[in-house]
């Protein structure tokens, strides 16, 4: 929750890092975690901040659902980031200024990740992100769709 202008965080005790999942062969897990990571960001981005740092490792699981963790490195919107920018999108956010937009672009690298589409995230364009989501079958269309609406 975000009180006199700060972001509150309480984080609990987790049961296990959504990489045990690895590799993710089923849709509806996709769909899951789509659904709980961008509840996350939608919160985060209407309190002005930014992630920064979205991806697997950083994604865990409690009681079923999908949750961010290393909330270290959240900081406001527009503000410098060097977190995971640096190695893992470099070529999509060569400045590193934190934008709600680098949340979605991560969480779609993430996402391919986990379905075995990308192993090194910093040698893709926006471009061949975007096919490969089109044309991933474990990840809905609808939710392939409402992702791509935050990347444009």
């Amino acid at each position: 929750r975000v009180e006199s202008g700060k972001l509150l965080i309480m984080m609990p005790i987790l049961e296990l890092e959504s990489g045990a999942l690895y590799p993710v062969n089923k849709a509806h897990i996709m769909g899951k975690l789509f659904h709980d990571i961008s509840s996350a960001l939608t919160f985060l981005h209407e309190a002005n901040f930014v992630f920064v740092d979205l991806k697997p490792s950083n994604i865990c699981i409690h009681k079923g659902d999908f949750i961010l963790v290393d909330i270290g490195s959240i900081v406001q919107a527009e503000s410098s980031a060097v977190r995971t920018t640096e190695s893992f999108l470099p070529t999509l956010f060569p400045l590193n200024i934190a934008s709600f937009q680098m949340d979605w672009w991560m969480l779609a690298v993430t996402m391919l990740w986990f379905v075995k589409e990308v192993q090194q995230p910093h040698r893709y364009s926006k471009t061949e992100i975007i096919r490969k989501l089109n044309q991933c079958e474990l990840i809905d269309k609808n939710t392939v769709n409402e992702l791509l609406s935050h990347l444009h």
